[in-house]
């Protein structure tokens, strides 16, 4: 019924699997706009911006420093489709799926993807240095846990020094200001975080084009272009 309506729909859910049962209908294309396994329109606009402010993709490294959540395991699948390395520095028992991991790997044998416990050392050779909310929606009752737990994870100006000055600094947002990341960092001149957000339509205005557009893309896209 809904497929007679609209020409594609947006779902966001709690669980991944409902996004996959309501794609499986068939009835017309189906976007993930974030499950509890990943989300992958945050992640497009993220290597976007990285190709705005890096001038391109390859051999690029994003570090991202919290938790190994839904973010952070689409950013680690768009590294390995776009040739960049990843890198998550994480407490113990924060990591990222190891199914998910083992998917990406198997599709894309050459990925780069890594986890290293000590921030300072993960963003030793980062270009870019990526960072999220310690506890997300529908985890509160883990906030005091997550907070002890990530509390020498914060994206602050002694961490960026440890960095390459050419970093740049992401966040998803919305942010908690002096939680995962400081008002210093994500207001100083390495933050692409605002343009970061503005990337969040012009990557969804792509993938329509993509989805319902076909014969456009097959007449002006080269393979060799696509993502």
């Amino acid at each position: 019924m809904l497929g007679q309506f609209v020409d594609a729909v947006v779902c966001r859910a709690k669980k991944h699997e409902h996004v996959e049962l309501l794609a499986s209908f068939n009835a017309m294309p189906v976007i993930n706009g974030l499950t509890d396994l990943c989300h992958p329109c945050q992640a497009m606009a993220d290597v976007l911006t990285v190709r705005e402010s890096l001038g391109g993709y390859q051999n690029k490294h994003i570090v991202f420093v919290g938790d190994g959540n839904n973010v952070a395991q689409s950013i680690a699948l768009c590294t390995a489709m776009l040739g960049m390395k990843f890198t998550l520095s994480c407490p113990s028992g924060y990591e990222m799926d190891s199914d998910w991991l083992a998917r990406i790997a198997a599709r894309y044998p050459k990925s780069q993807i890594e986890t290293v416990a000590d921030p300072h050392k993960a963003v030793a050779n980062a270009d870019a240095i990526y960072t999220d909310v310690w506890t997300s929606m529908g985890q509160e009752a883990e906030m005091d846990a997550r907070r002890a737990a990530f509390a020498s994870y914060q994206v602050n100006e002694k961490l960026m020094a440890a960095a390459p000055s050419h970093a740049r600094v992401l966040h998803c947002l919305p942010a908690v200001r002096g939680q995962e990341i400081t008002d210093a960092v994500i207001d100083s001149d390495q933050s692409d975080v605002i343009r970061q957000a503005g990337n969040r339509m012009h990557a969804q205005k792509g993938l329509l084009v993509w989805l319902l557009n076909r014969k456009w893309i097959d007449d002006n896209i080269r393979a060799d272009q696509a993502i």
